[in-house]
């Protein structure tokens, strides 16, 4: 038979992480403050809490945009005239596009993507890995062949509307 411990040891009290613990409005809460630290290599606006620990207030530095300007982008191309003088409000139209804007960017997003697969990583071993390796990109073409051209299929050629 086990000995019965006459002397137990207190239970240590469960620490609830903060993120489950009810509301209480005596807690300090912390605050964002404004959207307005440039990172001094790529000009991404930044949250000042989020500089690296390493740097100052004075002299913040950041890795989450262009790694301390070791990643540099080419800058973006301006979009072609018509859109944007969407964008700027310079058309009739502009009004109806703005309100809309989210629905043309899911329209437009509904594209075949080009890639090369990777496949040596899957061995039957495990869950299948998505493993891509080159460069990503979109591929989006017309919703019917040209007139002058072989019918070919090339996309899945599938467009769903739902107003």
């Amino acid at each position: 038979m086990g000995q019965i411990d006459l002397h137990p040891q207190p239970q240590q009290p469960q620490l609830i992480p903060i993120a489950r613990q009810p509301f209480n409005p005596r807690r300090a809460v912390h605050s964002l403050e404004a959207f307005n630290i440039e990172c001094p290599f790529c000009k991404a606006s930044h949250w000042a809490d989020e500089r690296l620990s390493s740097s100052s207030k004075i002299r913040p530095k950041f890795g989450i945009c262009c790694y301390q300007g070791k990643i540099a982008l080419p800058p973006l191309q301006d979009p072609p005239l018509e859109l944007q003088e969407f964008y700027n409000r310079e058309h009739l139209g502009s009004a109806n596009f703005h309100k809309n804007i989210r629905r043309y960017n899911n329209a437009l997003a509904f594209t075949s993507v080009g890639r090369q697969i990777d496949n040596s990583i899957n061995d039957g071993q495990g869950p299948y890995v998505f493993k891509m390796h080159g460069e990503l990109i979109h591929r989006i073409g017309s919703l019917l062949p040209a007139d002058n051209a072989e019918p070919t299929p090339a996309y899945a050629q599938l467009y769903l509307y739902d107003p």
